[in-house]
């Protein structure tokens, strides 16, 4: 990512991947952005755009504005 992203300097660690894209859960030790999701791209970004990143405020708020939603998209398209 290029040194303008929302993450850029922010020590972040993977806790969890949706099996079906390229997002990825990241805790941070940021006390402002605690919890982002990151679609990767897989290549290095010179747009701070990219990769796309949402930041949530803790866990409540990852539960009920990401992984609800995302939870109800899966299963009701198999």
């Amino acid at each position: 990512m290029c040194d303008r992203h929302i993450l850029f300097g922010v020590n972040a660690r993977a806790v969890g991947k949706r099996i079906d894209c390229d997002d990825v859960l990241f805790v941070t030790d940021d006390p402002r952005k605690p919890i982002a999701v990151v679609h990767l791209t897989w290549k290095f970004e010179t747009d701070p755009m990219w990769p796309v990143t949402n930041i949530f405020n803790g866990w409540q708020d990852w539960i009920e504005n990401c992984m609800m939603k995302d939870h109800s998209d899966y299963t009701n398209c198999e």
